[in-house]
């Protein structure tokens, strides 16, 4: 049994006896848990079987379980979490998995495991150690980098710079891309989209754009979408789907594949001639075998 499981379980075995306490710290304190470990908080901070809101700086045992975590200010995980909602403004490192239904940041958040929930929303700065699994949608606006697999049953939605590891897969996927980005592992999805955001220099108060979007640009491999694929700035080997169109700055360095409509940018680089084919299935990409959530303390 790892670690992490054994602080767990002994959590569980502390709240079937009752001993996991009530209390709370203005200033300067700590509260143990036993079995587990201490909660450090220097602020204020309120603890409970169902709750942990804490304002300012707080130190947490990994392992833990909890209806709400609510944390404003500076936190640090020493391992895993789980919960059923999770809310984080300021700066946040975890030191294992993190398990929610909901989870929502803002500022500048480390997870060293993965990241699974219902609904994840990060804006600011998000680093995730290994794969993000989402049941619902996903939204990330500032700069997120994932060290693995981004895979939703919903809709992503990327805003700013961006850098997977794995491959991208949802039912829709929207991009727009501020800085260059990547997907190492490809992107599939029922429909994709990819925009750069354009810059503009506004000259004697007038918005004439004279700059647009200068190095924002996405690199990755294949593109898979079975309705629409809808690309501007994109560097890709392959694009296979529906209805396409390949927009300005875009290179494609191996082959389109399409069965509806295209369109290409006449400043689109094509290594190949675009090859109309019979679609391949009409059936909606889900994320098969992915671990489902369990049953968390809120639920």
């Amino acid at each position: 049994m790892t670690k992490g499981a054994e602080k767990m379980r002994r959590y569980e075995e502390a709240m079937k006896r009752g001993e996991i306490p009530i209390g709370s710290v203005s200033g300067s304190g700590k509260i143990h848990i036993p079995d587990i470990g201490d909660i450090h908080i220097a602020g204020s901070g309120r603890v409970s079987p169902e709750e942990i809101n804490v304002s300012g700086s707080c130190r947490l045992p990994g392992g833990l379980r909890i209806g709400s975590l609510k944390a404003s200010g500076s936190m640090r995980v020493d391992g895993a979490i789980e919960a059923e909602e999770i809310r984080i403004s300021g700066s946040a490192s975890i030191g294992g998995e993190v398990r929610a239904s909901n989870i929502f940041t803002s500022g500048n958040f480390k997870a060293a495991g993965r990241v699974v929930g219902k609904r994840i929303h990060f804006v600011g700065s998000s680093r995730i150690g290994e794969e993000i699994h989402s049941e619902g949608n996903l939204t990330a606006h500032g700069y997120l980098s994932v060290g693995g697999d981004l895979r939703t049953e919903g809709t992503v939605e990327l805003r700013g710079r961006f850098e997977i590891d794995g491959k991208l897969t949802a039912e829709r996927f929207k991009g727009e891309i501020r800085g260059k980005s990547r997907i190492e592992g490809g992107i599939e999805a029922d429909y994709v989209e990819i925009l750069r955001e354009e810059g503009e220099i506004r000259l004697f108060r007038l918005p004439i754009p004279i700059w647009k979007g200068r190095g924002r640009r996405l690199t990755t491999t294949d593109i898979i979408g079975k309705k629409r694929v809808h690309i501007e700035c994109v560097t890709c080997t392959n694009i296979t789907g529906g209805d396409v169109y390949i927009g300005e700055g875009c290179e494609v360095k191996g082959r389109v594949r399409y069965w509806g409509n295209l369109e290409i940018h006449p400043e689109a680089s094509l290594k190949n001639p675009p090859e109309k084919i019979k679609s391949i299935s009409n059936t909606r990409i889900v994320c098969k075998d992915d671990p489902r959530l369990p049953p968390t303390s809120g639920g």
